[in-house]
């Protein structure tokens, strides 16, 4: 739900985009065949035209990764963040 009082992070920081993302992760410790084995069958499921219709269908661009990828993706979305904090004085708890 919108709302109109909130100013968008745009309006906060100018330059600064969002986008939000979903990844599936493990334990750490998960022997490296199985997470090679859930990362390809993930993969394989978000090829199938069903499954990218449904998530077109709630505004999700749906885009496989390696582990590596994602573990790159995350460091760099938390250091992000962690910026946005220290401009904002955001108090860390």
């Amino acid at each position: 739900m919108l709302q109109p009082d909130i100013p968008a992070i745009g309006e906060t920081l100018p330059g600064f985009e969002v986008m939000s993302w979903l990844g599936l992760a493990a334990p750490s410790g998960v022997p490296r065949p199985i997470v090679e084995r859930l990362n390809h069958e993930v993969g394989e499921i978000l090829k199938l035209p069903e499954i990218r219709e449904k998530l077109a269908g709630v505004g999700n661009i749906p885009m496989a990764s390696t582990p590596e990828q994602m573990q790159d993706y995350i460091e760099r979305d938390a250091a992000r963040w962690s910026r946005v904090v220290d401009i904002k004085g955001i108090e860390k708890y």
